[in-house]
């Protein structure tokens, strides 16, 4: 109801690789698996080990569609309009960045996504449907895999995210000497992945990018020289895609910060939310209000208008 008054649309993900929503690991430990590890306390190979199980959990794949069906068929109690009628989803999205977690899971994961994609559709015909892949990043580095699981009729675009600072794209001692590498390699796995997309006939958003401040500290007064020049040039590719009736159609920055002042640099109870999930650092790829990263961007939106 507030996203229709503001003319905004939503894209509503139900699950998560990551466990800073619960996603699949609470799951897990719902059907029984044991305490889920914590990647930051317990180590990255403990957890994709973990979250690994999911793919092949019958019971979590049953608590996953009560949940997803119990979403799809809500009537908002406010308006009285059924979410499959309402015009504020702009789709539905399977996962966030969800991954096979391990090459031996490939074929669980394509069943999964296909096979959900699949369900959605027959609860709600009206709405889009997309993955919230990475892209190839997310699935093991398999172009094929990644068209394996768009190219179904149940899916309506492709997504793919772009995080120069996760990928080791630049160097957190000069990240304002970083942008030409940054930019030269996401426009690299742009293509890709934009070619991929035409091939399909179907488009694509860049549903996830972020830049870190100049000096990779997490608070306000950091400059955003590089983040700018980052984003500016993803919004003029966008641009020039529209322009020309592209298959690029559509990006998402991560993340509105907005008011929030941050006081921890890991999210603690009655801190303020900014658009870092809590196990990352608060501020780190945040754009807040009073940043100039937000008249940069609301001159590109204007140009798209």
């Amino acid at each position: 109801t507030e996203l229709g008054k503001r003319d905004m649309l939503a894209v509503l993900f139900f699950n998560n690789t990551w466990e800073w929503t619960g996603g699949y690991s609470q799951y897990l430990e719902w059907a029984g698996y044991g305490k889920a590890p914590v990647p930051v306390i317990d180590g990255w190979p403990a957890f994709q080990e973990y979250v690994g199980q999911y793919l092949g959990c019958e019971t979590c794949d049953t608590l996953f569609r009560n949940h997803v069906k119990n979403i799809i068929t809500r009537v908002n109690s406010i308006s009285g309009v059924p979410y499959i009628e309402e015009p504020a989803i702009m789709s539905w999205q399977i996962a966030n960045e969800p991954r096979p977690m391990g090459a031996d899971n490939k074929a669980l994961y394509e069943t999964f996504i296909l096979s959900t994609a699949e369900y959605i559709k027959s609860l709600d015909p009206n709405h889009m449907v997309s993955v919230g892949s990475e892209g190839s990043f997310g699935s093991e580095n398999d172009m094929d895999l990644y068209r394996r699981v768009h190219q179904t009729e149940y899916i309506d675009y492709l997504t793919c995210h772009i995080w120069p600072k996760n990928w080791m794209w630049i160097d957190h001692t000069d990240i304002p000497g970083s942008v030409e590498r940054a930019t030269l390699l996401a426009d690299q796995y742009l293509d890709e992945h934009i070619a991929l997309a035409e091939a399909l006939n179907k488009p694509i958003v860049l549903s996830e990018f972020g830049f870190p401040r100049d000096n990779h500290r997490y608070d306000r007064e950091d400059p955003v020289t590089a983040r700018n020049e980052f984003y500016t040039h993803i919004f003029n590719r966008l641009t020039l895609s529209a322009k020309d009736s592209g298959h690029f159609a559509g990006c998402n920055m991560w993340a509105w910060g907005g008011f929030a002042r941050p006081v921890n640099i890991f999210w603690q109870p009655g801190d303020d939310y900014c658009g870092d999930p809590a196990q990352e650092e608060q501020g780190l790829n945040s754009v807040f209000a009073e940043d100039d990263t937000v008249p940069m961007i609301q001159r590109f939106v204007t140009m798209l208008h």
